[in-house]
């Protein structure tokens, strides 16, 4: 079984492509929608959770030998395994198989961010996801595919094939595999083997790391391209240096190359050198290991403290997303305790208000009965006072 990972940016594409009428057919998915517009739609909310995150897009497809079979129950079941495997398990997933082609395989397309805004990790993806698929292989008898890490070597990259097809050569890089592989055909000794390749143009180079460790070895080749334009090609084919020259200084280079490899051969025969290479190596990787011992238990340490600080956070987090939920309770309780209070000050204002107006009235009554007696008793005294100054007039 293998699986191919994929990290993109947009989801209306990939959901296109995987339930494509009549080449794809929706096998599972823990979201509501079911056509690639609702389900974009979906992605879409969980993905403004984290809109500097760049790639939020998470397409595999897994895919077994033509000449075996599995159900849509155990295509489920391998989809399951692999986004619990790969840490996928709050997450928006998609999982379709398609049915146009000879080799079955299945697509599962997936949220990077989880329902809570996290962002699941990808370190070390691509061996997680490895390791998922030869546990597979051997509890269904599946095709074995070897690990990567086991590989002989690099196999050839799109590109390169593409190239063959397109110009019947092969890169740079593949002649470059060819030629030392042809030198390896038989036991030989360093020395020959440097000969070997210098002889097709080859330089065989040590490299010495800062700490001064041989670190492996590097190969490069001369190629003659238009313009007489040298280049030096290294075994990933990738160019390390370009120099306009002529054959004559193309000459010159290789016999000063193979001049001085021999002034060193010389001094040392092969067999000290290799025994003392050697030695390099195992001190190296002796070093490498109590180095790899010590950055472990840094590692540790940095991992229990971020783990700390990961659990503050969390908390923190909850706090605040929480406080606005409370907060508007309370508010809610103190309005609504505020409106009874409300009510009853009106009702009592309403009483005050007509008790105030029968004292009012019964005020106004009183008041226009003490003025008419006012009245009589002012009028009779005017009256005995005209009186009164009548009979003194006259008398």
């Amino acid at each position: 079984m293998i699986a191919k990972l994929i990290k993109g940016k947009g989801f209306r594409g990939a959901l296109e492509y995987d339930l494509k009428q009549g080449k794809g057919v929706l096998l599972e998915t823990n979201m509501a929608g079911q056509t690639p517009k609702e389900l974009a739609r979906e992605f879409g909310i969980i993905r403004a959770l984290r809109p500097t995150l760049g790639k939020a897009v998470c397409h595999v497809s897994l895919s077994i030998h033509p000449t075996e079979h599995l159900t849509d129950e155990q295509w489920c079941e391998a989809a399951q395994r692999w986004l619990s495997g790969m840490g996928f398990t709050n997450n928006q997933y998609v999982v379709s198989r398609h049915t146009n082609t000879e080799h079955p395989h299945i697509h599962i397309l997936v949220n990077r961010i989880d329902l809570e805004g996290n962002v699941v990790s990808d370190a070390h993806d691509y061996k997680r996801q490895e390791a998922i698929m030869r546990t597979l292989e051997k509890e269904w008898s599946l095709t074995t595919v070897p690990m990567s890490q086991s590989a002989a070597r690099k196999a050839p990259t799109k590109g390169e094939v593409e190239q063959v097809l397109r110009t019947g050569e092969s890169s740079y890089r593949m002649k470059l595999q060819q030629i030392i592989d042809a030198a390896l055909t038989q036991p030989c000794t360093l020395s020959s083997f440097t000969k070997k390749l210098e002889q097709a143009h080859v330089s065989v180079r040590m490299n010495t790391a800062k700490t001064g460790f041989i670190s492996g070895i590097s190969f490069s080749m001369v190629v003659l391209r238009s313009k007489e334009a040298v280049w030096a090609i290294n075994t990933h084919g990738v160019i390390l240096k370009k120099e306009a020259c002529t054959m004559s200084k193309i000459d010159t280079l290789r016999n000063m190359s193979a001049e001085a490899s021999q002034a060193v051969l010389q001094e040392v025969d092969d067999t000290t050198l290799l025994q003392a290479r050697i030695a390099i190596l195992n001190k190296q990787e002796e070093l490498k290991l109590k180095g790899t011992q010590e950055v472990i238990v840094l590692l540790k340490d940095l991992q229990n403290a971020i783990k700390t600080s990961v659990d503050d956070v969390r908390r923190a987090a909850n706090t605040v997303r929480n406080y606005p939920a409370e907060t508007a309770v309370q508010i809610a309780a103190r309005v609504e305790e505020t409106l009874v209070r409300c009510e009853k000050a009106g009702e009592q204002a309403q009483k005050n208000f007509e008790k105030t107006q029968r004292i009012i009235y019964d005020i106004q009554q009183l008041d226009i009965s003490r003025l008419c007696c006012f009245c009589a008793i002012l009028g009779a005294i005017i009256s005995g006072i005209m009186n009164i100054i009548v009979l003194y007039l006259f008398l």
